[in-house]
């Protein structure tokens, strides 16, 4: 995939997060994800699982939820432990947004995500 495709697949990609639930790690994430013009519903997932979870879940319930915790292990982990708790409360989070996400920016963290889309802009002068 060229530079020009990975663009267009990654502002499908955050488009598709607008008015959406969107549980990061931090704020810093937010931060990142606002750079990149998403408009979505942020949620800082730290601490209890499902005090976080309760308390955004009719929005999630009504909107759609996506996980888009860090590219690594740790990232991964409250991926599985946000995933089983949502769906035991009903609700689906798209994982398939935040796997096309990873694999073609090919950040490590969320954070990171503005810098790496600056890089693909570049290239493609």
């Amino acid at each position: 995939m060229d530079a020009t495709q990975r663009q267009a697949v990654l502002d499908k990609a955050l488009q598709s997060l607008d008015g959406k639930v969107v549980f990061v790690e931090g704020k810093r994430d937010v931060a990142a994800l606002e750079e990149l013009g998403v408009q979505a519903h942020f949620v800082c997932a730290h601490g209890v699982p499902l005090r976080q979870v309760e308390k955004h879940l009719e929005a999630a319930k009504a909107a759609g939820c996506v996980l888009l915790f860090d590219f690594d292990d740790e990232g991964r982990r409250k991926v599985r432990v946000f995933t089983e708790l949502l769906q035991s409360l009903g609700v689906n989070p798209l994982q398939p947004l935040r796997t096309r996400i990873e694999r073609t920016f090919g950040a490590r963290t969320v954070e990171d995500l503005p810098v790496h889309y600056r890089l693909l802009l570049s290239s493609q002068r």
